[in-house]
């Protein structure tokens, strides 16, 4: 058997997830013909399903050493580069991939979608709209497009390509979910019916969630509030059953952080690394984050690194390090966590955000959840600013029920998962002001969205920035959004989503209850 068909057999042992097999096929290919390049392409494969990306990296590299003019390659190195966090090399491999085969529009579509993995949805527009000058027409293609022109805050052209794309996969619940995202729909300008419509049909359950996510959005725009929520229950309830998924873990783990992170442990640890660069906005979802960055973000020389996951994973690097190299001591993630290295944490940290951002100068992350590491984030970096965004708890927890997060917070489908979960929250939040007073700036979304020069001054004021009157001007920044508020972004600051709740009162009886805020 020569070596392409071994490699057929390995990539099937792969498809059919039998990395052991296609391990040994591998080991067997590496030592007859180590140099061929689609050997180390398929070493490159075999070591990306093992979670090893160095030796993917490595892999890749030496294949492009014996063929560089090859864009296949190019593009699986950009790949395991975005693993790697390291997102500006893989743009730089995606450019020269496209730049190889000019004319071929799979290879532009592919380094479109690297642009996008690496959250730049800017860089990614010319590569769609050269694969579209010749020839990407495809349903996967059309919806990716849709997306980026909607994160691109092209509104316009994201309603014409949604609905290029529905002409040929017509239920498709994502694409109507975000095609409903578009506009505020009005009594005379709605898709209520056509959605109503494909509820009816035998879904699958995905497009059935979205779809429904979808409808109760437009009925509550235009005022339909029973029958917003009906759509809205119907959604989470499908969405949660197909969840394995326990609130109480989630509570457990921060009633677990703030018993091991008491004044004294965490007056014991050593701070670490100096580096004064990171912004962090924490708390709840929809509680006004994605404004206050998109405030900060228009300060000079501070730009917006979206929501990231590097903290914890720099986090959980150290931590497990720390646990190898202890192993007599039968430490717990926690009790590791108390005495690991923060300087090398922090450090880790703000390498993995330069190499996947690039710039230089202060930078915001903004991921709600990193509310969980305030204390490890105050000595990781303690030169670092943090600033918690807090909001009424029923409009808190109605916006979080009402939107269809991407395999993010479980707890949101079910108001007594979010009852519970926003109780520990503020319980962790409330720990955490206690043990490091002065460290964390509270910003109010009510008073933000009402006086958003005055609260913007005391966030700017907190980070150490300069404030301009301009920086309430948010709906005049052109950046890309891929968050949940991507929609709003564009708007001027507004105040209408304040009470909220109180237009679903009657449904929401139980959950203010289960929170404690019925009268009597």
């Amino acid at each position: 058997m020569n070596a392409l068909q071994l490699i057929r057999h390995g990539q099937q042992f792969l498809a059919e997830r039998k990395l052991n097999k296609a391990e040994e096929v591998c080991q067997a290919l590496m030592a007859q013909q180590p140099d061929l390049p689609p050997v180390r392409y398929f070493a490159c494969e075999v070591a990306t399903a093992k979670g090893d990306f160095p030796a993917a990296l490595a892999h890749v590299e030496k294949a492009l050493e014996k063929d560089g003019n090859a864009a296949a390659l190019h593009l699986m190195k950009a790949n395991v580069l975005l693993l790697l966090r390291r997102g500006i090399e893989a743009q730089q491999s995606a450019q020269r991939a496209a730049t190889l085969k000019n004319d071929d529009a799979a290879i532009h579509f592919q380094a479109a979608q690297v642009f996008m993995r690496a959250d730049n949805p800017k860089g990614a527009e010319p590569f769609f709209l050269k694969a579209q000058s010749i020839g990407a027409a495809s349903p996967q293609f059309l919806f990716e497009l849709a997306k980026n022109r909607y994160y691109c805050g092209d509104t316009n052209g994201a309603a014409d390509t949604l609905e290029q794309f529905l002409k040929l996969v017509p239920n498709h619940g994502e694409a109507l979910l975000l095609r409903s995202k578009l506009a505020t729909q009005t009594e005379a300008s709605n898709h209520i019916a056509a959605l109503e419509q494909v509820l009816t049909q035998d879904l699958v359950w995905k497009d059935e969630v979205s779809t429904a996510y979808a409808l109760a959005k437009e009925c509550e725009d235009v005022g339909r509030y029973d029958d917003a929520f009906a759509a809205i229950s119907r959604g989470a309830s499908v969405q949660r059953s197909h969840l394995r998924y326990q609130v109480a873990d989630e509570t457990a783990n921060m009633a677990d952080i703030a018993s091991a992170f008491t004044k004294e442990a965490f007056d014991a640890i050593t701070a670490g690394s100096n580096d004064a660069a990171p912004i962090f906005i924490v708390g709840m979802p929809r509680t006004g984050t994605t404004l206050a960055e998109r405030m900060l973000s228009r300060a000079d020389n501070v730009y917006a690194a979206g929501e990231l996951n590097d903290f914890s994973d720099a986090m959980r690097t150290v931590i497990n390090r720390h646990i190898a190299e202890n192993s007599g001591k039968g430490l717990s993630p926690l009790t590791a966590a108390l005495e690991a290295d923060y300087s090398r944490m922090g450090d880790i940290y703000v390498e993995r955000v330069r190499s996947m951002k690039g710039a230089e100068g202060r930078f915001i992350d903004k991921l709600p959840f990193n509310f969980l590491y305030c204390g490890l984030i105050k000595k990781a970096l303690p030169n670092a600013k943090i600033i918690h965004l807090v909001r009424d708890p029923m409009d808190t927890c109605f916006a979080v029920y009402k939107t269809l997060f991407n395999m993010a917070y479980f707890f949101s489908y079910d108001l007594n998962d979010i009852a519970e979960y926003y109780s520990a929250y503020t319980k962790l939040m409330a720990h955490w002001h206690a043990i490091m007073p002065g460290d964390i700036l509270d910003v109010s979304y009510e008073a933000l969205v009402k006086s958003p020069t005055e609260e913007g001054k005391r966030m700017a004021e907190h980070c150490g920035l300069k404030w301009s009157d301009d920086m309430a001007a948010v709906e005049k920044s052109e950046a890309a959004s891929t968050t949940a508020s991507a929609a709003q972004v564009r708007e001027r600051i507004y105040t209408s989503s304040i009470g909220n709740w109180r237009n679903f009162e009657t449904h929401l009886k139980p959950l203010q209850a289960k929170l404690g805020l019925l009268d009597g």
